[in-house]
């Protein structure tokens, strides 16, 4: 039942891991970041500062080390890889923080958690979802 939405955390993932090898290989300033997530923003947020499509197309193209890289990518890959935010990332954001979750789906999570994890996960859940 969860397949469909784990596939799009893992596909957010894959990309947080494509950004961040970009952020290694061209950023100077990412050297010393071993964090995937971390990488990702700093090329999100570099990619950001260079303008539209086109000047971050042209960055990727022209950085000496990933030239031999995006010279293979096609534009829907070099879009993706390029944009601060994404359908595919945001799909993956909306399947990792639902903004909606049902009791029932709570109830679930609860009784497939370990025997010793079920009172306080109730706890949690209870504060959580209490109502204001």
């Amino acid at each position: 039942a969860d397949t469909p939405r784990m596939d799009k955390i893992r596909i957010r993932e894959i990309l947080n891991r494509a950004q961040a090898r970009f952020a290694r290989l061209a950023l100077p300033s990412a050297a010393n970041e071993t964090s995937i997530t971390a990488l990702s923003i700093i090329w999100r947020r570099h990619m950001e500062s260079l303008g539209g499509s086109e000047q971050r197309f042209d960055f990727i193209k022209s950085s000496a080390p990933l030239t031999g890289l995006s010279l293979t990518m096609s534009d829907d890959f070099l879009r993706e890889i390029s944009a601060h935010s994404s359908a595919l990332r945001y799909a993956g954001d909306q399947a990792a923080h639902p903004g909606a979750v049902s009791s029932t789906s709570l109830d679930a999570l609860v009784s497939r958690a370990e025997t010793s994890q079920q009172s306080l996960l109730r706890e949690l859940v209870s504060v959580a979802f209490a109502e204001e």
